[in-house]
């Protein structure tokens, strides 16, 4: 999966967090904007961790320019990803890597497998879908969110 990184000081991302970054430097905040307006997902890592191997893949919940000097972005923090390799430049603010959802622990429910990290992006993108589409049965999603196969809930989406 392509994402952007995206580096936040002081701040230790772990799955099921949600993060509000208050203040964004102002050469940041464009950049910033224009990937919550493009992509719908990040790979985030803790600024002073110099090995940044394992990340967490976070949604794009929020994104808020106040004025010229400050915004803030507000991410939902899904599971934990493992960085494969830099797709683009890593002297830019936000490089394209590529990232992988990480196995864990079978009885972690926050973590969970890959297939799991897959279901819940799958999920989160129908019920964005039903929000925005006021003919949409809400019993699919009630039926989506149901079941825990995959192949079954990309057919709901289908």
């Amino acid at each position: 999966m392509e994402l952007h990184k995206v580096a936040l000081k002081d701040v230790v991302p772990f799955p099921s967090m949600i993060i509000n970054v208050a203040s964004i430097d102002v050469s940041d905040s464009d950049i910033i904007q224009k990937i919550a307006a493009n992509y719908k997902y990040v790979y985030l890592v803790t600024e002073n961790d110099s090995e940044e191997k394992i990340g967490v893949l976070a949604n794009i919940k929020q994104f808020a320019k106040i004025s010229n000097l400050t915004c803030t972005i507000t991410f939902e923090c899904i599971c934990r990803m493992r960085k494969i390799r830099t797709l683009s430049n890593d002297k830019v603010s936000y490089p394209l890597i590529l990232a992988e959802p990480v196995y864990e622990k079978a009885f972690d429910r926050l973590s969970g497998s890959k297939y799991e990290a897959y279901r819940r992006m799958l999920l989160d993108a129908l019920r964005t879908y039903a929000d925005t589409d006021t003919t949409f049965d809400r019993k699919i999603l009630s039926k989506a969110e149901a079941t825990k196969d995959i192949g079954v809930l990309s057919d709901f989406i289908a």
